[in-house]
């Protein structure tokens, strides 16, 4: 029988102690399960970073080549049977999101972390195509 691999983990990395909204690890952990299952992937391990703009900066002009920081960073490590990944989200900018779309800091933080997922599951969001098609799936 194939056994199903669920791992998410939650770190912070660079930030205050106290900068995430209470229950959002919660929160977190149930988007993960229900985008994995609604897509029918079984197999993932996935860690969810929360970090600064500093630091997310220095992956996205490491890995990217783009000097400034980012909102949310997805590094997949396997994409086949299992997929592992981790996904970087600056908590200073879903800060300035947050206030900007009127939402809470809580919701622009789980909003991020389901933009991640998304992109794992190979979702594009560069051109306004990709953008719409995003929307309708």
């Amino acid at each position: 029988m194939n056994k199903k691999k669920h791992k998410i983990f939650i770190h912070k990395f660079d930030i205050p102690k106290k900068s995430l909204p209470d229950s959002v690890n919660e929160d977190i952990y149930k988007i993960v399960k229900n985008t994995f299952n609604y897509k029918r992937k079984n197999n993932y391990e996935i860690n969810v970073i929360f970090t600064s703009n500093d630091y997310i900066k220095t992956l996205n002009l490491k890995y990217l080549n783009r000097n400034y920081p980012t909102d949310v960073l997805c590094f997949p490590y396997k994409v086949n049977k299992t997929i592992q990944a981790d996904i970087f989200v600056s908590v200073d900018k879903a800060k300035e999101q947050s206030v900007k779309y009127s939402l809470s800091l809580k919701q622009e933080l789980l909003f991020l972390v389901l933009h991640g997922i998304l992109h794992l599951l190979g979702y594009k969001d560069d051109t306004d195509r990709e953008r719409k098609k995003c929307g309708q799936n």
